[in-house]
């Protein structure tokens, strides 16, 4: 289900999440957890290939990512949080930075 996964801390300081992989639209959300802490505001991008939201609080390094649709029981998927420092952040905002260079994470688009 998830090939990937990335981590992008946005401007206001909220953590960001980018996964890739393949995520069916179904009539249950979509469910997700890095450690103890809930990924919010999921949105699965067009074509089902991945999805984004968002975390209110760092996990801790180390710490899982777990996805799910319910009732379905929860899906390991081997994507660890990283170390504070190796979170990457994304390039400048604004009209020109955006021109120049399109964001890595779709939620900053």
């Amino acid at each position: 289900m998830v090939s990937s996964a990335s981590f992008y801390r946005l401007p206001n300081g909220t953590l960001a999440v980018v996964c890739r992989g393949v995520f069916p639209h179904r009539a249950l959300p979509l469910l997700a957890k890095v450690g103890g802490v809930d990924v919010e505001g999921i949105s699965i991008s067009p074509g089902a290939q991945g999805f984004t939201g968002l975390l209110r609080k760092s996990p801790n390094a180390g710490d899982e990512l777990v996805v799910r649709f319910l009732p379905e029981p929860p899906i390991r998927t081997g994507m660890r949080f990283p170390a504070p420092h190796a979170i990457a952040i994304p390039p400048p905002f604004g009209p020109r930075a955006r021109r120049r260079r399109r964001s890595p994470c779709p939620c900053l688009r």
